[in-house]
């Protein structure tokens, strides 16, 4: 394990390279930051044809990396990168903010190959999970990020997205704190067809959410179906979600706020992770 000695013998290999040495491969993205590049590597849904570490990693303490606390980390992907032969390359930090366009990188970025989502078929790929997230055209990438590592950290690791939505991007991934690379995506190209069988072949309640007020149910009082089982419908940040797709789920919930307030809306990270809570601890109970 590299764990615990020097990381000399591993950096041995590494080319130094200042500015970045060819373009991207056709095909790939710059994954960055130390959590997406661990996650990405130990999980292997990814192709990785390079890897970029910052190159005063290589002189820095082979106990605590000059007291980086994520430096542990650090040993973990170069063993990796070692143990699977992947190109290994040493840059200044100038060097690699260029590589990762100035997004906060920590010293690591791999060049790998996209992240794939899943066709919804066959439904039994969704069975186990109990409260299954239906994201529909969430378009910034940092909010997606952010509503993937909550669904994570309630040991949620599939969710199904609708067109529209933003790309399964690096920043998704840095955003997630890498739970994207940890978990199954899985696209509906017909999101009413897609909410109307998780209806019928799952017996799913299919919770839409909306703003308070009209004929939406408070969060507090909604009442799970006799299995537990739903899917809960987010949508886009501006308008919220689909009116059709709206219009196909059992119940409308909204987070109720304070009366009057001059703020009427949470950002949409924030209240999918209340809902979420709500929807985990009343199936605990």
């Amino acid at each position: 394990m590299l764990l615990g000695r020097s990381l000399a013998p591993c950096l041995a290999r590494a080319k130094h390279r200042h500015p970045m040495s060819g373009p991207v491969a056709g095909g790939c993205e710059i994954l960055f930051g130390v959590h997406p590049c661990l996650l990405a590597l130990q999980r292997g849904s990814r192709h990785v044809t390079r890897a970029f570490v910052r190159k005063d990693y290589y002189h820095c303490d082979q106990h605590d990396g000059g007291g980086s606390k994520t430096f542990p980390l650090v040993k973990q992907i170069l063993q990796l990168v070692e143990e699977r032969d992947i190109p290994l390359m040493l840059y200044n930090g100038a060097a690699l903010s260029f590589i990762a366009k100035d997004r906060p990188h920590q010293g690591i970025c791999l060049e790998v190959t996209p992240k794939e989502t899943s066709d919804c078929e066959p439904l039994d790929d969704l069975e186990g999970i109990q409260h299954l997230p239906v994201l529909d055209r969430i378009r910034d990438p940092m909010n997606l990020g952010a509503v993937l590592r909550t669904c994570y950290f309630f040991g949620v690791n599939k969710v199904v997205i609708t067109p529209h939505t933003c790309t399964l991007s690096p920043m998704v991934s840095k955003a997630s704190s890498g739970a994207l690379e940890l978990m199954d995506v899985h696209l509906a190209h017909r999101p009413e067809e897609f909410i109307a069988r998780l209806k019928q072949d799952q017996s799913r309640m299919v919770l839409g959410t909306s703003g308070a007020g009209g004929n939406s149910v408070p969060l507090t009082q909604v009442t799970p179906s006799s299995n537990g089982r739903t899917a809960i419908v987010f949508g886009f940040e501006g308008t919220g979600v689909d009116k059709d797709i709206l219009e196909s789920c059992d119940q409308v919930v909204a987070i109720e706020g304070a009366r009057n307030s001059a703020v009427d809306s949470l950002n949409i990270s924030t209240a999918f992770a209340i809902f979420l809570h709500h929807m985990c601890s009343m199936s605990r109970n």
